[in-house]
């Protein structure tokens, strides 16, 4: 490898290193979304109707369970992009290390 195919690829490398922590950042913020929202509803919400009977908020259990669907969406979401930071980075990769096979040819 030449040296700045070797650049390159360090370039890449820490590009793919960096989308992925960026994704592990978005999850972190997911995660704690998702414990808030069920905070909210499990633990808030009985508190407010005891101190205000008329408060009649929706079926509680039906907005934790349409809570943990968006969540488990919102977690194949994230492996789908980590997969596709790392197959184009590996695809980067091969095109830097081949294309010079193919030029030097």
């Amino acid at each position: 490898m030449s040296r700045i195919q070797k650049w390159i690829s360090v370039g890449i490398l820490v590009l793919v290193l960096v989308g992925l922590g960026w994704q592990y950042a978005g999850w972190q913020k997911q995660v704690e979304r998702h414990q808030n929202a069920l905070n909210f509803w499990q633990v808030q919400v009985p508190k407010v109707q005891e101190q205000y009977p008329e408060f009649n908020p929706q079926d509680i259990e039906q907005q934790v369970s349409h809570e943990n669907q968006q969540f488990e969406e919102q977690k194949r979401a994230v492996y789908a992009n980590s997969g596709v930071i790392l197959f184009l980075g590996l695809l980067s990769f091969g095109a830097v290390v081949f294309i010079r096979k193919k030029v030097e040819k």
